[in-house]
C-alpha cells in the first residue's frame, strides 16, 4: 500500500499515463481498500488539475466510479470537444445492415483486447442481462477499444456463463451500442469507429445458455 500512497503525477506525465501506472500499482496490493485507492488518485494529481478539481467538488464515491470519470476526462480533453457535441453526431441506420443476417435476436457479442489477451464471447449488455452471483473479488486490467485504451475494474465471479465477459452499457463513454445492427460506435479523436459483432458466436452463446437453463430446470426436485 506505500507505493500507491507515494504515486504522484510526474512532470511531462500525461493523466492517462498516470491512471495506466496508478492501476498497475493497485493490482498488485493485497488487501486493497476502494476508499484509499479513490482519495490516493486525487491526491496524486496536480492542485490545478482540472480532473483534481472536478473531483474535489464531485468525489467519486466508488472505484469503478472513479475511473469512469478518469476516461471521461481523458476522452474530452483529447477529442477537444464535449461529449454533448460528438454524441449528436453518431448515428447507425438502415445502411448499416447489409452485412446483418437478418432477421435475428441475437445479443451483442464481440471480441475484446482485455489486458494482453484477445478475448472472444464478450457480451455488451444493454440492461437486459441479468445473472445472480457472488463477487469472488475485484481487479482492474486494461481494455483495448480500436485505439482507445481503458483501464476498467471487472468483478470476478465464479459461474458457468457462455460469455467470457460482460461488459455494461456504458462502459465505453459516448458509444451507441446496436444489437440490431450488431454494432458499437463510438467517437475518436481520429474519427468514429465500430466494433462488429459475431452473430455465429452469438446464436452459440444463446444455445448454450438456453441449453444450461433447462438442465437447471430439469435437475430441479419435485413436489411428488
Amino acid at each position: 500500500m506505500d507505493a500507491l500512497l507515494t504515486m504522484k503525477l510526474e512532470d511531462n506525465e500525461t493523466i492517462k499515463e498516470y491512471s495506466t501506472r496508478f492501476w498497475e500499482t493497485y493490482n498488485d496490493i493485497d488487501g486493497r481498500d476502494e476508499e484509499v485507492a479513490v482519495r490516493t488518485f486525487k491526491l496524486g494529481l496536480h492542485p490545478d488539475s482540472g480532473l483534481r478539481q472536478s473531483l474535489t467538488k464531485r468525489p467519486a464515491p466508488t472505484v469503478g466510479k472513479l475511473m469512469h470519470r478518469i476516461d471521461e476526462f481523458i476522452r474530452v480533453e483529447e477529442d477537444g470537444v464535449s461529449g454533448e457535441a460528438v454524441e449528436q453526431k453518431i448515428s447507425i441506420s438502415d445502411n448499416d445492415l447489409r452485412d446483418v443476417q437478418l432477421p435475428h435476436n441475437n445479443p451483442l457479442v464481440i471480441t475484446l483486447r482485455i489486458g494482453n489477451y484477445d478475448v472472444q464471447r464478450a457480451l455488451i449488455d444493454q440492461g437486459s442481462f441479468a445473472e445472480p452471483t457472488v463477487p469472488l473479488g475485484k481487479t482492474v486490467l486494461p481494455v483495448l477499444a480500436s485505439p482507445i485504451n481503458l483501464q476498467m475494474e471487472f468483478k470476478v465471479v465464479k459461474a458457468s456463463s457462455p460469455y467470457n465477459a460482460i461488459m455494461g452499457h456504458d462502459w465505453l463513454h459516448r458509444a451507441i451500442p446496436s444489437t440490431l445492427h450488431q454494432k458499437l460506435r463510438f467517437p475518436t479523436k481520429d474519427g468514429f469507429m465500430e466494433l462488429n459483432g459475431d452473430q455465429v458466436t452469438a446464436k452459440r452463446c444463446v444455445l448454450a445458455a438456453t441449453k444450461r437453463k433447462d438442465t437447471a430446470e430439469a435437475e430441479k426436485p419435485r413436489d411428488l
